[in-house]
């Protein structure tokens, strides 16, 4: 039998007294073309980040492909996420056009060159 491509047993998450996710159980076929939508607030990317491993349970469980979530080493290699805030993609081929000593600038008229300094790349 073919593992769910993603499943949670009792998920939950809390940021200090706030309870952001409670109790979730949910289980995606392997194949199948799943739509998380709602509200703002609904708890979709608190459950995404779970779920991907890029912040810890405060209780349950998920997996993808039948390993836990948390071991983000395998788990990355059989997944792929693009997030809503697309503005992240100029600045990525900005700093692809900086590597081949092209001038750009960032989105907020900073030149790339500066902000890599600025961050240690």
């Amino acid at each position: 039998m073919v593992s769910p491509a993603f499943r949670t047993q009792s998920l939950a998450k809390r940021y200090g007294r706030v309870l952001a996710l409670e109790g979730l159980v949910l289980s995606v076929p392997a194949g199948e073309v799943f739509g998380f939508l709602g509200p703002n607030g609904a708890r979709q990317s608190t459950t995404i980040r779970l779920v991907l491993g890029l912040t810890r349970p405060t209780d349950g469980r998920a997996w993808i492909f039948g390993t836990d979530a948390a071991n983000v080493a395998v788990t990355h290699r059989r997944l792929a996420h693009l997030p809503a805030d697309v503005a992240l993609w100029p600045q990525l081929l900005s700093f692809a056009g900086c590597r081949r000593g092209v001038t750009v600038h960032d989105p907020c008229g900073m030149p790339v060159v500066c902000v890599i300094r600025r961050v240690g790349a």
